[in-house]
């Protein structure tokens, strides 16, 4: 399949994904992202408020001590504990608000692992028996092959970014950079499905390669929404969501 064919049909599965998601039988999978992020910011606030108090009051204890000799700024101390702790609680918020949907991601891999399976079983009418050992393994999997992608993307981006202070070359970077970020996503969304053909881990490589078209339109998709300002929780939470399913629907015509 030629190059730019295959990003119109990772593209085109963005159709399919979205009726799929929607549908009766695999609309409760929203439930996940819910749940996993309540979850997560929940255990990350109880840590920042224990972490901040410690944090606070030390700083409390410092700042009344340089004071001490002054009594007029004997409410310096107290001003600095809540500030700090206020400072704290509103970075913790928008840190989470920006990055706190790639951990979403991360902890959401055995539900990816079971969604595009799910997809596979509606479209194909193949169904797998429940193994945990398998289950844990393509989790596990796609858990590993995910965060190997992200370092790979980074160095990719890193060295784009050396190369836009090449005259010339500097003008391609942006697209250079965007064609990355969009394989390596779609590399790690198309994997979930891609296990299944009982491919080796080479085999399922060279499988998304010989498809790299169909990576960079799946994965293109999710990297424009990532775009929209102030989205990146609802993006990594939900949109990820459409994309296994998306990579699915994709393989499936392929394979």
């Amino acid at each position: 399949m030629g190059f730019f064919k295959g990003i119109g049909v990772g593209i085109g599965a963005y159709g399919r994904a979205f009726s799929l998601l929607f549908s009766r039988q695999l609309w409760w999978f929203m439930l996940f992202p819910v749940a996993v992020t309540i979850l997560l910011f929940a255990l990350g606030g109880l840590f920042v408020e224990e972490w901040g108090d410690n944090l606070a009051s030390g700083l409390e204890t410092r700042v009344t001590g340089w004071t001490m000799e002054r009594a007029w700024l004997g409410w310096a101390g107290t001003v600095a504990g809540v500030l700090a702790r206020w400072l704290l609680r509103v970075i913790y918020y928008f840190s989470f608000l920006f990055w706190g949907g790639y951990l979403v991601m991360a902890v959401m891999s055995p539900v990816y692992s079971w969604l595009s399976e799910r997809v596979e079983a509606r479209l194909s009418g193949r169904r797998y028996p429940f193994r945990w050992r398998r289950f844990l393994w393509e989790a596990g999997r796609g858990a590993l092959l995910a965060f190997g992608s992200m370092l790979l993307q980074t160095l990719v981006l890193i060295l784009l970014f050396v190369c836009s202070f090449i005259p010339l070359a500097g003008l391609l970077t942006p697209l250079a950079g965007f064609l990355a970020s969009s394989y390596f996503y779609g590399f790690a969304f198309m994997d979930y499905a891609v296990e299944r053909k009982r491919f080796t881990v080479s085999e399922g490589i060279g499988f998304i390669h010989r498809h790299v078209g169909v990576a960079v339109g799946v994965g293109g998709v999710f990297v424009l929404s990532l775009l929209l300002p102030l989205w990146s929780l609802f993006t990594c939470s939900f949109m990820s969501l459409l994309a296994v399913i998306a990579a699915s629907v994709a393989i499936e015509q392929q394979h």
